[in-house]
């Protein structure tokens, strides 16, 4: 699924560029998320 796709190129990004696939799941996540429940 697209979801497990996301998540093994996001586990590879993470052993290369902590900080940037940290910041992209970050934005991932707020772009997901209900518009009440962004902070």
């Amino acid at each position: 699924t697209i979801a497990l796709l996301r998540g093994r190129v996001l586990d590879e990004l993470a052993q290369t560029y902590p900080g940037f696939a940290d910041q992209m799941r970050g934005d991932l996540d707020r772009a997901q998320a209900p518009a009440g429940l962004a902070s």
